[in-house]
């Protein structure tokens, strides 16, 4: 059984833009054991680099969705995929949306 601190986990924000959620998931990542990852459900990497240099760090644990505003129906699966593919141990949502998409995600 891997310990709680060794386990790959998953971070998932609405988006990567300087914020006090998006910090606090960064801050989560740099000082985290194992393997952590940030799931960003809005943007893409390019203009989020951009945007907030201090990504930069961290660019190879980003993913994004790149969403759409509104609900996407397709994105739940493609949230269930990223969990898959990492074998990730452990979700953490950061606001409502990342909850009900998150949710959706490991329900199905």
């Amino acid at each position: 059984m891997k310990r709680l601190n060794q386990g790959r986990s998953l971070h998932i924000v609405q988006h990567l833009r300087p914020g006090g959620i998006e910090s606090l998931a960064l801050e989560m990542l740099r000082t985290g054991s194992g393997d952590t990852y940030i799931l960003s459900l809005e943007g893409n990497k390019k203009e989020a680099l951009e945007a907030w240099p201090r990504l930069e760090a961290f660019s190879d644990k980003l993913i994004f969705m790149d969403k759409d505003s509104g609900f996407s129906f397709t994105l739940s699966a493609r949230i269930r995929s990223v969990v898959s593919s990492l074998d990730v141990d452990v979700v953490h949502s950061h606001h409502i949306g990342p909850l009900i998409y998150a949710g959706l995600a490991l329900k199905g």
